[in-house]
């Protein structure tokens, strides 16, 4: 009988009898086993069939969730651990037993019996770190420090609860919406930037592509869908670029692998916030990858930049965005010679230049250098990075705040770490500034904002934070927000907290700019129909009627100049046109209604009222009505000397009369004339306009060109038959050659007189 016969018959033998897929479990085992990269020798696989065994006994068939067992998570966790980040032995025990403390009646002293002191110090860490996370806010201060803590006792603890995170994200669909946000948040402020400073590239990418897929599934399906629609054409273009960097690699005998990445959506869609793009702007969106076998560990650099020196012979670089990380590897180990080129289609390619060793560091980070330790091994600037986060921490004289502000700690490579006076972490972008800062604690403390206190110094709003600064926000009553802070803010939430306070604002603007307006249209008497509103706001150069009323509002639009524009703009005004009322109308004829005023129509087209030429009365002037034997009335001012001394010959009677206004709605007109310059011709144009009260004139223009005058009279009128009648009275005039209505332009008077 095998060993996976005997684990079986001990299995059934040792587990309570209850419903439990041990066979399933058992051959899922034994064939991680079988593909187990890091299980070399048969001590090993032994080792782990030991802990296999000590964590099923202990679960006792106990389900993590609904769909899966615990020893069916510790199984996938410990594939992680030993196949994607590469580690050995002690790190795979300390994942197949990494829950068996935390849910079982187990003891860590009896992990040290049975595995020895070293696993039992990785699994006290992880459980250490379970009880930050579950006891507290991630975002404090203590809570990190604990976690930094176990970092530096025993960096394999990091990596298993990376490992760890990374399987619990790809089975988060199973979770309730609110630990899906909690493990989401955890994810992207915790693991993803401590996998990227480990140098766990291709764990960090698929957290963050997790981590949006749940987070703003949206956006996540629509740049997978781009991709996936666009891969047959980014599969032909990789192949078409690659070939001739194939045919001149080889022959150069140069042994190497080249191969096409698209780069991740979480990439994607970080470039396209970043430099306000859409996905096909994305210029850099895939990415060649070239791994080489150099002919010795000495000229394994040199051999790089002939790579890129045969590859710059077939594709233009970009200079500026060549990235020479093998002179200067990444604080995590990552060492690569990256360079951007100009490829077919005039399209930007990156390539990525490494060698196969450098290409495992790439991969699994630090945890490749203990592979390559006793080679040629130097201390990275990672080992210097938690040799220095050691030193701090065992300094116990060193408050927390101080810690974080003396070792300006720049683990997130894309986000800072800023601190309240009272020690709370507050996590933002990179290049947040103060007014961002002041926004996350709250919204009514940013829109009084004057600046912050950063240990000894005063800072304005638009300064930006580092890592471990400590912001006292400064504030004062007469602070408001100005329209300027958009250019200070970088965060989401300050952008919210601006708009919401300019859309009130903004709000009571336009209802002030109405208010404006209908006085203003009121004021000058003018009827605003949908087409005059257009003709404004074609003139403003606005958009729609909220932008006029919040121009108005805000005082942009000036109130006189709207005035005019809306008198230029409108060709209907309400205007006042005059009638008469007689105290006594028995004794006029065509009168229709007793004790009432007479209509100014109706006393035009009945004929039998009009103006005494001897005085000229106006609207507001006394008046007095003289009935004369032709039986029309004739208007004088009420002191005129020729009605007093006319004889009762000439006034038959004497009636009194007065002004009486009446607003009626009237359409702007035009007439347009030319005739002979005439001494007077124009005096008498404007008496045959001025004698008739049912006009009212707008403008009058003349202009004389050697013998020849041409003329423009815009004027309002509401009876459509009046300016036809006028037409044809002026027409009458010696020297009058033509005279007609004409349609209202623009520009009259320039257009008329061409």
């Amino acid at each position: 009988m095998d060993r996976f016969q005997d684990s079986l018959e001990s299995t059934k033998k040792n587990l309570k009898p209850h419903k439990y897929e041990f066979e399933e479990i058992l051959m899922r085992f034994d064939t991680f086993l079988k593909e187990c990269r890091r299980c070399k020798s048969q001590k090993d696989k032994d080792l782990l069939w030991k802990a296999f065994h000590f964590a099923n006994k202990s679960f006792e068939g106990i389900k993590k969730n609904s769909s899966e067992y615990y020893i069916e998570h510790s199984i996938e966790v410990t594939k992680i651990v030993t196949n994607e980040i590469g580690l050995g032995m002690k790190s795979a025990v300390s994942a197949l037993l990494h829950d068996v403390v935390d849910e079982t009646d187990m003891q860590i002293d009896d992990i040290a019996h049975n595995f020895g002191v070293k696993i039992a110090s990785i699994l006290s860490g992880l459980a250490k770190i379970r009880e930050v996370l579950d006891s507290q806010n991630i975002v404090q201060a203590e809570s990190f420090r604990k976690i930094l803590l176990t970092l530096s006792d025993d960096i394999r603890v990091i990596f298993i609860k990376i490992a760890d995170r990374l399987y619990h994200m790809r089975t988060i669909n199973s979770y309730s919406k609110k630990r899906q946000l909690k493990t989401v948040t955890e994810s992207l402020y915790v693991y993803v930037p401590l996998a990227q400073r480990l140098g766990l590239y291709n764990i960090k990418t698929e957290l963050e592509d997790l981590c949006l897929k749940y987070k703003h599934p949206e956006i996540f399906e629509e740049i997978s869908g781009k991709i996936l629609g666009t891969e047959k054409e980014r599969t032909q273009f990789i192949t078409n670029f690659s070939l001739p960097i194939i045919k001149s690699l080889s022959l150069q005998n140069i042994d190497f692998d080249i191969d096409g990445r698209t780069k991740s959506i979480f990439s994607i869609w970080t470039k396209m916030q970043k430099k306000h793009v859409r996905f096909d702007k994305v210029y850099d969106l895939f990415a060649v990858r070239i791994v080489f076998e150099p002919s010795s560990r000495e000229k394994e650099t040199e051999e790089c930049w002939k790579i890129y020196s045969a590859i710059a012979q077939l594709y233009p670089p970009k200079t500026d965005r060549i990235r020479d990380w093998i002179t200067t590897p990444k604080p995590n180990g990552y060492e690569a010679l990256h360079v951007t080129v100009l490829g077919p289609k005039a399209r930007w390619v990156e390539v990525q230049i490494r060698s196969k060793r450098m290409n495992e560091l790439a991969e699994i980070g630090f945890a490749a250098h203990w592979k390559y330790k006793g080679i040629t091994y130097k201390k990275s600037e990672l080992d210097h990075w938690i040799s220095e986060i050691k030193n701090k921490l065992s300094d116990t004289n060193e408050s927390k705040l101080d810690f974080f502000d003396s070792f300006k700690l720049n683990i997130f490579s894309s986000e800072i770490l800023v601190f309240t006076p009272k020690g709370k972490i507050i996590n933002l972008p990179k290049d947040s500034t103060v007014l961002d800062f002041a926004f996350e604690i709250h919204s009514d403390i940013a829109y009084r904002c004057i600046g912050a206190k950063i240990g000894r110094s005063v800072v304005p709003l638009n300064h930006k934070l580092g890592s471990g600064d400590i912001i006292e926000v400064l504030t004062s009553i007469g602070q408001k927000p100005s329209k300027e802070w958009y250019h200070f803010v970088s965060t989401p939430k300050a952008k919210k907290g601006l708009n919401k306070i300019f859309k009130s604002e903004r709000s009571q603007n336009i209802q002030e700019g109405k208010k404006m307006l209908h006085y203003l249209i009121s004021k000058n008497n003018v009827l605003v129909d949908p087409k005059v509103i257009r003709n404004i706001l074609k003139h403003y150069q606005l958009s729609g009627k909220k932008e006029l009323y919040y121009k108005i509002g805000n005082g942009k639009i000036n109130k006189k100049d709207l005035s005019e524009v809306l008198k230029e703009k409108a060709t209907d005004r309400l205007i006042k046109y005059w009638k008469f009322q007689f105290s006594d109308t028995d004794q006029i004829k065509g009168s229709k209604n007793n004790n009432s005023g007479i209509n100014v129509n109706e006393l035009k087209l009945q004929t039998f009222v009009e103006i005494a030429k001897c005085c000229n009365p106006l609207p507001g002037d006394k008046i007095t009505g003289c009935e004369m034997k032709n039986g029309k009335i004739r208007i004088h001012k009420s002191e005129c000397k020729t009605l007093i001394n006319m004889s009762a010959l000439a006034c038959q009677k004497i009636v009194k009369a007065q002004w009486m206004p009446r607003e009626m709605i009237s359409h702007r007109r035009r007439i347009e004339l030319h005739g002979s310059n005439e001494a007077g011709i124009a005096n008498k144009i404007t008496s045959i306009i001025s004698a008739n009260l049912e006009i009212n004139i707008k403008s009058i223009h003349f202009d004389t060109q050697k013998n020849k005058f041409y003329g423009l009279i815009d004027f309002y009128v509401a009876n459509k038959e009046v300016p036809i009648t006028l037409v044809e009275k002026i027409k009458q005039v010696d020297g009058v050659l033509d005279v007609k209505l004409v349609h209202v332009r623009k520009n009259p008077i320039k257009d008329a007189l061409v």
